[in-house]
Formats: C-alpha cells, sequence, structure tokens
C-alpha cells in the first residue's frame, strides 16, 4: 500500500503536526472507537495505526466505551507525535475498556512499523 510506505517513513509536512495512533498487536479484537478533534470518529483495530496530519494547534482525541480517557496535544508544525491506544473487552463481553496514553517517539515508531495502515 503506498500510503502506509510513505506513512512509515515518519516524514514531517510542512505547516502541519503529525500524530500517529497506534494500537498494538496483542490486545482486545473488539474495534476501538475514538473520537478526533476536527475530524470525527474513527475506529481503531488491533495492530493497525492512524497517521493524522493536523493544524498546529491545540487536538483532542477521546475513547469511546466503558471508559472515558482524553489526550490532548498542543500540536507544532514539523513535529511528528505518538498515541497508544489500548482497548479491552472480549468477544463475547464486548467492548471493556479503553485508553490513551503518549509514548515517546522511539517506541512509536517501533510499533507504527509492525502496524497496518487503517
Amino acid at each position: 500500500m503506498p500510503q502506509d510506505i510513505a506513512a512509515k517513513k515518519f516524514q514531517p509536512v510542512p505547516g502541519k503536526a503529525v500524530i500517529y495512533i497506534v494500537r498494538p498487536g496483542v490486545d482486545s479484537f473488539n474495534a476501538g472507537p475514538l473520537s478526533l478533534s476536527g475530524v470525527g470518529p474513527i475506529a481503531t483495530h488491533q495492530g493497525t495505526y492512524y497517521r493524522w496530519e493536523v493544524e498546529p494547534g491545540m487536538r483532542s482525541m477521546e475513547t469511546a466505551g466503558a471508559s472515558l480517557s482524553v489526550v490532548t496535544i498542543n500540536a507544532r508544525a514539523g513535529q511528528l507525535y505518538f498515541v497508544l491506544h489500548t482497548v479491552t473487552g472480549g468477544l463475547r463481553s464486548g467492548l471493556g475498556n479503553a485508553w490513551l496514553q503518549r509514548i515517546d517517539e522511539q517506541t512509536g515508531r517501533r510499533m507504527v512499523s509492525a502496524a497496518q495502515h487503517l
């Protein structure tokens, strides 16, 4: 996939910030709904990532499910940010808890490199 190859080069975008939201390869099989400021809802899945190019400024991500988790980033142009999205729950029990956490760039790059683009 050309979009996946380009995203995994981790290139900044002139005048914009890039936020990678990544799900671990080992967590719930359930989809993880997220609300992204200015974009609307998306759903991540086990072992996937989403590359979000944004204008500079405050950007928020919010989970859905049994618990609420919010991460807000003051996005600066030319910067890369990485957010881990973890989901619990099973096929029978449905979506359980979901949370978001900023992670360091080295960990984020490693996780995104092993994941598939949404």
